[in-house]
Order: structure tokens, then C-alpha cells, then sequence
């Protein structure tokens, strides 16, 4: 394992003020690249034929009609049930990529991969910097401030540990043994959220295991190893999942953010960069950071220290 962590980031006036503040910048997964981050997986069919043998044992018409209250004529078909409990969950898979704000750092120095500079300045590598900061520094300030931190695991999406299957099936077998159905919103899909986020922490405090927000945040395709990624995450306080559920896409919420305060040791400035701003990070790291320009030819120099 490297002493350093690598961070490319376009210069922007976000970029500058991180940079100025020592802010780590971080987002919620619904702004990355790769669609499918901090996505669960889950066998539809496998709840249903689970939901069929639990009626088949005496799961009372009325509690499970009540839980259906649309599929009445069509109890035994399965395809309008696969339907139903596909709508039921949908709901849940944005607010899981909206929980957490994340940093993303690799392992590795792209000083000379013209792909990633790419790829993380969003075409416009010229205006781009590098950022290089001590891993043992980034790994105590995490734990300091109860910030998680790890690298990625590249088993890919449909890993079992991002598999729900059973997480789901509990809450709807919780929400049908549910009697009191008193208070409603006259939404059923969202009644029906609702009860699982009491029922499901009710499931996972007597032993029940499940994933976790944390094996969302840290399992990603193996097409995307080349990153060699680390990431760090928190909580993103201002977003209250539940909440989300009956706000109809009106509640707000930060979409960036930060994760820690880390000052770096050492940056790449790209030669398209305004002199202006050139200055400002000039003086920003005295003497405490080491500033390497391309416009020096100091890409060669820079990677052999930091590697």
C-alpha cells in the first residue's frame, strides 16, 4: 500500500475554495459517472415464490388482500404480484445513493494517463490539478472524525453483498402481520414504505443481517479496477430518507459537500490554469506544499516522489 492518495479535480471556483478551505469535496453517489453506484440488488421472483408458501401456511386473505389491495381477481398470479412488488420498492433505490456524501481518491499517480485526466475534468484536462495528499494522514483524520474509509471492492454489482432479497421480504411479511392500518396517506405504495422503515430497524435490531449502507458505498464493477479507487464517506445530514418518501421530489438536500479537512502535500498545476489563480494556490501553500507545474515540465519529477 502507497504512502499517498491521488485527487484530479477541473479548476472551477468549487475547486479553488475547497482547495483554499482544505476541504475534501464529496457528493452523493446520483452524481457520479457510473449509473449503478450504491445500487442494491434484490430477486423479485424469489419474493414471490416466498410470499406464495407463506400465504400457503395460513397467512391470513384479509391481512394479505389489505397489503394488495389491487390484486384481488388475480391472487395467484404471479406476474401482477412481480409487477406490484416492483413498484413497491423502486421508491427506496434513489434515497440509498443520496444518503452519504462521498470523496473518491485512487491509489495510483495519473500525472501522465491522459484517460483519467479525461474522465475527471470532464473533458477539459488543461484546466485540471492533481492533488496529492499523505495517506496515513487522510486514514486518522477518518477515524478521528468517524468518517469510513476504505478502498473498493471490484467484485462487481450483483455481489450477494449488495443482494436485499431477504431485507425486502422481511418488511413486507412485517408489514402484513401490521393491524393497524389507522392512519394512511391514501397513497398504498407509500403507506407501505413508510410502515417498513419502523418495521425494518424493528427486523435488524433483534440479529437479523443484512448489507449495509457501507458495502453500498464500497463494491463497484470490475471495469472500473483500472481506478485503483478509495473513497471516503459520511452521513449527508441534510437528506432525511424517510422524509423523501412523501415529499414528491421537493425536499432538499445537499448534493456536494465535504468529508474532512486535510490539507494536501503536494500539487500538479496544469498549464491551462489562469495565472490569477496560479497565484492564489502559490500562496496558499507557502511552504508547506509542494507545487509542481506542467508548464515546468515537472510531470517526470512529480511522479518519481509521488508514487
Amino acid at each position: 500500500m502507497g504512502e499517498y492518495l491521488f485527487k484530479i479535480r477541473r479548476m472551477d471556483d468549487y475547486t479553488l475554495d475547497d482547495l483554499l478551505n482544505d476541504r475534501v469535496n464529496a457528493s452523493i453517489a446520483t452524481r457520479f459517472d457510473d449509473k449503478s453506484e450504491c445500487q442494491f440488488n434484490y430477486d423479485v421472483d424469489k419474493i414471490c415464490n416466498k410470499i406464495f408458501k407463506q400465504f400457503g401456511r395460513g397467512l391470513s386473505e384479509d391481512k394479505y388482500l389489505l397489503l394488495f389491495e389491487n390484486y384481488k381477481e388475480h391472487r395467484k398470479d404471479k406476474k401482477g404480484l412481480k409487477k406490484l412488488l416492483i413498484e413497491l420498492i423502486k421508491p427506496e433505490e434513489v434515497p440509498f445513493k443520496r444518503n452519504f456524501l462521498i470523496s473518491c481518491m485512487s491509489n495510483l499517480n495519473f500525472v501522465n494517463n491522459n484517460h483519467m485526466w479525461n474522465q475527471y475534468t470532464k473533458g477539459n484536462p488543461s484546466d485540471g490539478i492533481l492533488i496529492v495528499y499523505s495517506k496515513n494522514n487522510i486514514i486518522n483524520n477518518c477515524k478521528k472524525n468517524h468518517v469510513l474509509f476504505g478502498d473498493i471492492d471490484y467484485s462487481g454489482r450483483n455481489s450477494s453483498k449488495l443482494d436485499l432479497t431477504e431485507y425486502w421480504y422481511d418488511w413486507l411479511m412485517s408489514y402484513m402481520g401490521t393491524t393497524d392500518y389507522s392512519k394512511t396517506t391514501g397513497n398504498r405504495v407509500i403507506d407501505m414504505v413508510a410502515q417498513m422503515a419502523v418495521t425494518g430497524r424493528v427486523l435488524a435490531s433483534k440479529g437479523k443481517k443484512y448489507i449495509n449502507d457501507n458495502d453500498l458505498i464500497f463494491v463497484k464493477d470490475k471495469n472500473w479496477k483500472y481506478q485503483q479507487e478509495y473513497r471516503l464517506a459520511k452521513e449527508n445530514a441534510s437528506y432525511n430518507r424517510f422524509a423523501d418518501l412523501f415529499s414528491k421530489g421537493n425536499i432538499k438536500y445537499d448534493e456536494y459537500g465535504y468529508t474532512i479537512i486535510e490539507k494536501p502535500v503536494a500539487i500538479y498545476i496544469r498549464k491551462g490554469i489562469d495565472n490569477k489563480i496560479v497565484k492564489l494556490i502559490e500562496e496558499f501553500a507557502g511552504k508547506d506544499i509542494e507545487l509542481y507545474y506542467e508548464e515546468n515540465n515537472d510531470s517526470k519529477q512529480f511522479y518519481d516522489k509521488y508514487h
